[in-house]
Parts: structure tokens; sequence; C-alpha cells
């Protein structure tokens, strides 16, 4: 994967063009790729992830492990799913601007093959702007305000700021998961 790739990450808004680029310090570029790179290989390995899910009855599970369309809420601290919704949905719990986001973004014309389809595409969804990506692979930036983040046609995973680097459960497909509270979104891994 091209070093380019890895650093940043692109942002089209309506013709606006800005690229979000990892912080100068080596070390903070380095803690943040080592658990993004971490975490992906054990949810990669089909490693447990019954502590993040223990808190969902056995309804929320089967639906989290299935391949239907569902909105999941992520504790921000720890990346624990809080609660998994069928279909398209700002869960309960979610941070307030992602509700204002959602519904803003539901009164424009929806464009075909974006941040919400049709078909979805892997996303951070934040409150100025989204930010989309392409193919698989993992892109490191410092995307601030983020509400949540979209699995597209891939399994994804996001990881963000919050006193430290954490990564949410891996989704599913056409998984929408958002956060308990805005935070700084600081990778997007697809697979």
């Amino acid at each position: 994967m091209s070093l380019l790739k890895k650093t940043l990450g692109f942002v089209a808004v309506a013709g606006f063009v800005s690229f979000g680029v990892m912080p100068a310090n080596a070390s903070d570029v380095a803690s943040v790729q080592s658990v993004t790179e971490s975490a992906v290989a054990q949810a990669k390995a089909g490693a447990s992830d019954d502590v993040r899910l223990s808190s969902l009855s056995s309804t929320e599970r089967e639906l989290f492990a299935s391949s239907a369309v569902k909105s999941v809420l992520m504790d921000v601290e720890t990346g624990t799913v809080l609660s998994v919704t069928a279909g398209d949905v700002v869960p309960e719990g979610a941070t307030p601007e992602a509700a204002a986001l959602r519904s803003e973004m539901q009164s424009r014309a929806v464009v075909p093959g974006g941040c919400y389809g049709p078909p979805q595409q892997p996303c951070w969804n934040g409150t100025a702007y989204n930010v989309q990506f392409a193919g698989t692979g993992t892109d490191y930036g410092i995307w601030g305000s983020r509400t949540g983040y979209a699995a597209g046609p891939y399994t994804a995973m996001g990881c963000w700021d919050w006193g430290g680097t954490v990564c949410g459960s891996s989704i599913s497909p056409y998984t929408f998961a958002y956060l308990s509270n805005v935070a700084t979104g600081v990778s997007h891994s697809r697979w």
C-alpha cells in the first residue's frame, strides 16, 4: 500500500477538496497506526469481540452478525457496541449532532454512490463534512467532529481519538456506526 494512501484522507464537499493529514509528531502517528493495525488484525483473525458486545441482547447480537442493513451505537470511550437497530436510522443515544446531520443529509438530493448511497460508500460522517473512502485498505488522518462511520460494501472499522486511540468493533457491509459523542476520527479500515 502506498505511503500516500496510508497518510492522506481525501475529502470532497460540494466541489471543495481538502486533505486530512496525520500529525507531525512521529510517535503519535506510530501509535495510531499500531493500535489500528492491531485491532484490524484481531478482527480479520476472527478474534472474539464478546466483551464489546456484552451489553447486547441475543436478538441484537444476531442482528449485529447478520448481513442486514443496520445502525449500531458505539461508546466513544471504549468502542463497545451499546445497541443495534435494524435499518438506516440514528439510534437513541447517538450524539445529537448525528441526528441533525442525518436530517440535513436526507433533506438534500442523495448523491448516487455517496456516503448515504445508494449504494452506500465507506465514510467518516461529521458535522462539517463527510470523508468518503474508496476501495479496501486503511486511511489515516485527523478528521474533527466525527459523529460516526459507514462500512459501504466492505467490513470496516473506525478508530478515533478520545484521550488516546479507540477503535470500534468491526462492522459488516452496509452498516452505519454512530458514536455516543463527537470525536476526532484518525483511521478508517476496510476489507
